[in-house]
């Protein structure tokens, strides 16, 4: 018997606005062993009333201020504290020679000119600066969150994927990815920070399978072909009531990278065997 599952694992970063362009890097690396490789340095960059979010989040710098000594200036991050951190020392732009007009909007580079827009944001309230003003980001005013409220992404993976991307420690791509069941005695700070006490047993018949995600568009992908677990064996697996994404296939180890608790409980008797059908695991780094 088959028992066929649905389920959409979110990670959503509302606040960090991601561009188009990480939300794909980001999919693939974790996902597809398809490496990206972290940036050297970011920058900051600003933009006039001429930007927009849409134009950001596809990469367009059209309304980045020009002249009058304008230029994009580096930003360090101090360390993560689950998935959220901040500048640790100011971001001061030149002093204006010249009127840059109305800012509105800020980004975060991958390069000092040209580059990759990486996260975006619109200011609080617009600020002009006329020739003679300088804008500056104080310690702590550029925030960056990788795990907000509602993502389903692991305590471990947000604090790596912070780091290689902002700060230049890279997080290796996983050779292969894989999904994994636990049972419902598990809640979801054992799942989300990568206790294994409550995974299905080996006992029963039961092992991680690989999981093979298809190209993401926007960040969004979803399971490659069918992925189906062994059949249960010997003991019944119990009450299934989430699934994850690990870096390993060896049972109790690894970590945990993105989770979700499924729509309703399954319970896995012997005999029976979980499938989740192509298409049935949409994945989302937005």
């Amino acid at each position: 018997m088959k028992l066929f599952i649905s389920f959409l694992l979110s990670l959503f970063f509302p606040q960090a606005e991601f561009s188009t362009y990480l939300e794909n890097e980001l999919y693939d690396h974790v996902l597809r062993n398809a490496a990206y490789t972290s940036p050297t340095t970011v920058y900051a960059a600003l933009f006039d009333t001429t930007a927009s979010t849409a134009n950001l989040e596809a990469g367009t710098l059209t309304g980045e201020i020009s002249g009058g000594a304008y230029a994009r200036q580096s930003i360090t991050f101090g360390a993560p504290t689950v998935g959220l951190g901040s500048n640790s020392v100011a971001v001061t732009f030149p002093v204006a020679t010249g009127n840059w007009g109305t800012i509105r909007y800020m980004a975060i580079m991958d390069a000092s000119t040209a580059g990759n827009v990486l996260m975006y944001t619109q200011l609080d309230s617009d600020v002009v600066i006329n020739n003679g003003n300088q804008f500056q980001f104080n310690v702590g005013d550029i925030d960056a969150d990788f795990k907000p409220t509602g993502s389903e992404i692991s305590n471990y993976l947000c604090n790596e994927l912070y780091d290689h991307v902002l700060r230049n420690a890279a997080y290796t791509s996983p050779t292969n990815v894989y999904l994994a069941l636990f049972t419902s005695t598990a809640v979801e700070s054992e799942v989300e920070g990568s206790t294994w006490t409550n995974e299905v047993g080996s006992a029963r018949g039961y092992t991680r399978i690989a999981l093979t995600a298809t190209a993401p568009t926007d960040g969004a992908g979803s399971n490659s072909g069918d992925h189906t677990f062994n059949t249960a064996v010997t003991t019944n697996w119990g009450t299934v009531r989430w699934v994850a994404v690990a870096d390993g296939n060896t049972l109790a180890a690894g970590n945990v990278l993105i989770y979700t608790q499924l729509d309703s409980d399954v319970v896995i008797n012997v005999g029976n065997t979980l499938q989740f059908n192509s298409g049935d695991l949409d994945i989302q780094f937005q």
